[in-house]
């Protein structure tokens, strides 16, 4: 199955501007059997979802005209919808499913599923506010912010910067996602060899977690939720 976003214009301010609220829906992987699990009636936006490992929640985050916005989880079917902590950005489940790291103030945290216990990671407030990605092995994050691609440390904490000193022209890299097999990450980035002449070329990268210069791969931009296998 995969997890999809429906746009809605349901509300026009005095300006004119369109606000779009977005359902939450499933598909199979054809595009066929869409359903919606949550619907915009309530005028609630809601993105950036993620599968439990064994398919029984979806993640996500969501926020309302009034400037309330919180991570909830919901079942397949539609029911069991309940936020599981208010102003936190998106998330993403653990490889075992038993916990979720998540952005809250700019920073990373853990939330332990079964007793609701959080732990703040880090306190920089250096995260752009996409969702952290885990390592496959539930060992590590990885994430993005302050000009940085960050590995962390589930376990203690500690920080690595993989941008640091790259001599590659890349700027601003966002939503950063482990390979399946824990060794690469891949992210998007601006490539500034051109600049100041010419303009800035969206592209998607890789680097190895071990450490190097990063690799062009694709040009083009979006918000990298996930490398699987083919």
């Amino acid at each position: 199955m995969r997890d999809l976003d429906r746009n809605l214009c349901l509300y026009r301010d005095p300006l004119g501007s369109c606000w779009a609220f977005n359902d939450l829906l499933t598909a199979d992987l054809s595009g066929a059997d869409e359903r919606a699990v949550a619907h915009t009636a309530d005028m609630i936006h809601r993105f950036s979802p993620d599968w439990s490992p064994k398919g029984s929640r979806i993640l996500f985050a969501w926020s309302t005209l009034d400037e309330g916005w919180g991570l909830a989880w919901v079942r397949p079917d539609g029911t069991g919808l309940e936020t599981l902590e208010l102003y936190a950005g998106r998330g993403r489940f653990s490889p075992d499913g038993k916990r979720v790291a998540y952005v809250r103030d700019g920073n990373i945290k853990l939330m332990n599923l079964a007793g609701r216990r959080t732990r703040l990671l880090t306190s920089d407030a250096s995260s752009d506010g996409y969702a952290p990605d885990w390592s496959p092995d539930g060992a590590k994050l990885t994430y993005t912010g302050s000009g940085g691609l960050y590995v962390l440390a589930a376990k203690t904490g500690q920080v690595r910067n993989l941008a640091q000193g790259w001599t590659a022209p890349v700027s601003y890299p966002s939503a950063a996602v482990f390979s399946p097999d824990g060794t690469q990450i891949a992210f998007t980035g601006l490539d500034t060899s051109a600049y100041p002449e010419g303009e800035a070329i969206p592209r998607i990268y890789t680097v190895d977690v071990a450490g190097g210069e990063p690799h062009p791969i694709a040009d083009a931009s979006g918000y990298l939720t996930d490398w699987v296998r083919s």
